[in-house]
């Protein structure tokens, strides 16, 4: 099985745990996963408690430690050449989830960019200095807009997980002026489970039709209203959003270590099999999957990175 993943929080909990990435107790190390090929998008969540410079600072004593710690056969790479043209068996790119840490200073994205971040998450709750997160009526603000231009012209994909619905229709709008280019790396179905963090059917087609992807993620929160989740519910999601023409976007955004629990079954990234099974089980052509799993992903690389 090949396996890429759009989100987890991982650096951000090796940082506060000060473990490396081969074998640490965290949701994902490399001594768990067995994939014939494992690809994975690590944020550098800035932590909403924090001011904006403290966040600032953070990531930059997280990258520091990150260029410090023997990675094992990883690579972290910056460009689709890398990604392709690389043999090692684990390829890694860099994202960031909480774009305040700018803290109104534009050039502090040129910086991210030459430190090798391909993905921004904007926004992760509450109000920024971008605009609101899901949980506001917010839209972005004018430095916000200014940040979607510049992420444009640098090649910086611009993450709408955790945005208000608001600030998702202003993207889409500054897409269509700019060429940005639109993902969202860990966020669910509105239709199936009804939290202000999912993405309605319309939104998640609008990314799908400009190109851009949609992953899973793994909160229970996210996944179902009820009082219990399992695999089952993770496998709703993916079908919901199969049904409604997302087969050519849909991915896989697990935000391991980024959830204080997963689903019942899954304890880490060594149980991302369950997943597939479940859903080849439930009939699902095999051919699908693995572009759910793998192909959508890298397609989305070849073709923006």
């Amino acid at each position: 099985m090949r396996y890429f993943d759009l989100h987890c929080d991982t650096l951000y909990e090796m940082y506060e745990k000060r473990c490396g990435f081969y074998e640490n107790g965290l949701h994902i190390s490399l001594d768990k996963q067995h994939f014939e090929a494992y690809s994975q998008i690590m944020a550098i969540w800035t932590k909403n408690t924090l001011s904006d410079n403290e966040a600032y600072d953070r990531y930059n004593d997280i990258f520091k430690y990150i260029n410090e710690t023997e990675l094992r056969g990883a690579r972290f790479c910056k460009s689709s050449s890398d990604y392709f043209g690389g043999v090692h068996p684990t390829r890694l790119f860099l994202a960031v989830e909480g774009a305040n840490l700018l803290g109104n200073d534009i050039l502090r994205i040129d910086k991210l960019y030459n430190d090798g971040v391909r993905f921004l998450t904007l926004v992760w709750k509450g109000v920024s200095c971008i605009g609101g997160a899901w949980d506001t009526d917010d839209g972005l603000s004018e430095f916000g807009r200014n940040v979607v231009k510049r992420c444009s012209e640098l090649g910086i994909v611009v993450d709408l997980s955790h945005a208000s619905h608001k600030m998702i229709s202003e993207c889409f709008s500054l897409s269509d002026k700019y060429g940005t280019k639109l993902i969202a790396t860990h966020s669910n179905s509105a239709s199936v489970c009804a939290h202000g963090r999912n993405l309605t059917d319309a939104e998640a087609l609008e990314i799908a039709r400009r190109g851009g992807l949609v992953g899973i993620n793994l909160c229970p929160a996210h996944l179902t209203m009820g009082a219990d989740c399992n695999i089952i519910d993770v496998c709703n999601h993916i079908k919901h959003f199969l049904d409604v023409g997302l087969s050519d976007a849909l991915c896989i955004g697990s935000d391991f270590d980024g959830v204080s629990r997963l689903p019942n079954g899954v304890t880490g990234i060594g149980d991302v099999w369950k997943i597939k099974e479940e859903l080849v089980g439930r009939g699902l052509d095999e051919g699908i999957l693995d572009m759910i799993f793998c192909g959508n992903a890298e397609i989305f690389v070849r073709n923006n990175l």
